[in-house]
Parts: structure tokens; sequence; C-alpha cells
């Protein structure tokens, strides 16, 4: 990322006598001319903007910080969630403003360099939200079941976001001071003519008294009482999660008749660093536990047929496909 005068750019690199044996990512900057001198920015003894994160160094419109995203030790890979932080350029502080142990994406910064616009994780869902740096009062600007996974920041501090929700693939909605979106694009406008199934959120509990959440598609013309062919499908990383976003498989298999269980076992993301860490060094155990959990639960609701069952997903939901 170019500075403000375009006189450096600040870039992450892994160094080290062997940087594939270690996730130890640093922010540095660099003239940006030929021969330029480059400074190593960050310091910690950690993950400071992993390019797996999809985030760019943030530079303040003054020049003087820039913000980013700083995972745990490398002993936790990706457990630990990416969190805000920013670095003072001048005095080579570091310091976390808020969102202690949530995951944090794509920070960008207001016009007069006292807040940052991000995007937050939360159970099911992401969220835009402004972070004001020296109070670390956070303030919503999206909510409820949606996904916001693009976030771009003017001169005037106007956001647009891409988002989706249940009902509609990934659009890009222009967000105003009062929290509202408005659509900018219609790009799957033709979807306003098919039957949607809804997504609901269930709640149940593992068998140790862990309490779980998952996302259930029901058929179309779904009939209280009646047993369903019921297919559960597991997320990958397995640090990722199940959010409320449209998801063109599910809304398929509703069509063809299909209860659809996602459930987000222990290991997920979405609810913090323990949450995630629970199945560390140890696959295949508890999130096992909470998937058959969450099986449990849609059968003693009547929803699914127990004799008419099937489980897959890709990734890590490929390994844990064959542990459940």
């Amino acid at each position: 990322a170019f500075s403000p005068d375009s006189k450096q750019i600040a870039f992450v690199t892994k160094r080290g006598e062997d940087p594939d044996r270690h996730l130890n990512w640093d922010i540095y900057t660099v003239e940006a001319k030929a021969g330029g001198l480059e400074k190593q920015i960050t310091q910690y003894q950690g993950s400071d903007l992993d390019p797996y994160w999809e985030t760019r160094p943030a530079w303040s419109p003054d020049g003087k910080k820039i913000a980013y995203v700083r995972s745990g030790q490398s002993k936790w890979i990706y457990y630990a969630p990416w969190q805000l932080a920013i670095v003072d350029l001048d005095s080579g502080k570091e310091w976390q403003p808020a969102l202690l142990d949530q995951f944090v994406i794509k920070p960008k910064w207001s016009a007069d360099s006292q807040s940052i616009f991000a995007l937050l994780e939360s159970p099911q869902a992401m969220h835009a939200v402004k972070v004001d740096i020296a109070s670390g009062k956070v303030s919503a600007l999206t909510q409820g079941a949606r996904f916001d996974y693009g976030l771009v920041v003017n001169q005037f501090d106007q956001l647009v976001v891409k988002s989706s929700t249940p009902d509609m693939p990934f659009e890009l909605q222009r967000v105003d001071p009062n929290a509202k979106t408005d659509y900018l694009t219609q790009h799957n406008a033709w979807l306003k003519n098919i039957e949607l199934t809804k997504t609901e959120v269930v709640h149940f509990s593992s068998k140790d008294g862990t309490k779980l959440q998952g996302l259930l598609v029901k058929p179309l013309n779904y009939q209280k009482g009646k047993r369903y062919p019921t297919i559960v499908i597991l997320h990958g990383g397995p640090v990722y999660q199940f959010s409320q976003e449209f998801m063109s498989d599910w809304q398929a298999y509703a069509h063809a008749g299909f209860v659809v269980l996602g459930v987000n076992p222990r290991g997920s993301s979405g609810r913090g660093f323990e949450f995630a860490k629970a199945i560390y060094a140890d696959w295949g155990n508890k999130d096992v536990q909470d998937v058959l959990a969450g099986v449990d639960y849609v059968v003693q609701q009547g929803i699914a047929d127990p004799e008419r069952m099937g489980v897959g997903g890709w990734s890590y939901g490929g390994i844990l496909t064959n542990y459940v």
C-alpha cells in the first residue's frame, strides 16, 4: 500500500532463518524508489497481516499511522482471531484499540484519521463497524442477518459494502450515517421471481453442556410433523463459520425436498478464541460431538428422518465428514 504522499510503500513479509517454519509476519516500509531504504514497522512476535487474510496495510490519511490486523502467537496458527491493531510510525507504538476477541478484516480510515471502519465477525454474521481509536468505542453500521465481505470508504467517509443475505447473493450497498443501506446494484433481481426457502438460526447444546448454534433450511412447502431426508453440511477451516449469506446449493437441496443443517461446532470462528481453540490438536473429538448434537436436535424436533441422512463438506469439512 502506498503512503498518502506516495513516497513510501508498506508491505508484509515473513523473514528469519527459516520463514516457512513460523508465522511471524511483519509490516515493513520501503522508499518508493530504486534502491530505497526499508524499515521494519511492527515488532510483534506473531502474525501481523498474514496475506491469507485478504487485508492490506491501511495508511491513515495524515500518513502517521497504519491500521492492520494481527493474530495470536504462532503456536495458535489460525485459531486466534485476527484483531484490529494500529502502529504509530513516529513512536513505533503498537496497540489494539478495541474488539479484542473477535475476527476483524479490511480496516479503512476515516478522513480525519481518528476512526477506523472495518468488517467484524459475530455469530453467523459479518457486519461493518466504526471504531474510535481514542476511546475504543465501536458503532455498528450494518446489522441483522447478513454477511458483509467487501468494504470501501471515500474521502467523505461514505461507505459501500459488498453484502449478502440468506435470500440475496452479493450486491453493493451504500451505508449512510444512520446505519441504513440502499442498493447500488441489482445483479440478481431475477431471484425475486424464484421462491426461496428461509434460513433459520437454531440453538442446542452438546452433551457436555456447550451451547451451540447452527443454520437450518427446510424444504419448500415444509409440513410440520413430517420428517424429511436431511443433509448435514460441514464447513472448512476449521476456523470458519456458516453465516447468514446466500447459499445456492442449500437452496437447490431445499427445492429438491431436503432439509439442510449447517452446524458451527467448536473450532468455528465468530465466538472468540476459546471457542475456536477448543479443538486445537484435537480434531474429530469435540467438533464431532457438536455436529451430532445438531443432528440429534433436528431429529428430536421431528424435522429430520434419522433413516435418511447424508453428510459432506469440503476442505476441513471433508476431514470432519470422515470423523462424523
